[in-house]
């Protein structure tokens, strides 16, 4: 994406250009200088429109990733909260720590509630 203020010299640039060919064959009276400059003018006045816009489609890009960044957090609580749960009953605690599922892997095996296969 070009940034606004390149695209603005450029397009005022392009316009000098243009005008120059299209009346620089012309002497140049009041008449003509006027229309060069109101063309060079609303060059860069649609540039302006060119920056609004560019601007707010960035906000709204921002705004967007935001939201999305929020709803994709709340996904991977919740997703961690079911996975606890999950271990937690599989280990028949309340709070998980290291070793435990190997414990539970190894007494349910033990006693045959539990198997490979499975």
């Amino acid at each position: 994406v070009i940034p606004p203020a390149d695209i603005k010299e450029n397009q005022a640039a392009l316009s000098l250009n243009i005008t120059d060919n299209l009346v620089g064959r012309l002497p140049m009276t009041n008449e003509i200088a006027q229309i060069k400059n109101t063309i060079v003018e609303r060059a860069t006045t649609s540039t302006k429109e060119i920056g609004t816009l560019y601007r707010n489609l960035d906000q709204k890009a921002k705004s967007s990733l935001t939201e999305m960044t929020g709803e994709l957090e709340h996904i991977s609580l919740r997703i961690d909260s079911q996975i606890k749960d999950k271990i937690n009953t599989f280990t028949g605690k309340d709070e998980y720590k290291v070793g435990d599922i190997t414990k539970a892997i190894i007494k349910k095996v033990a006693t045959e509630e539990y198997n490979f296969a499975d």
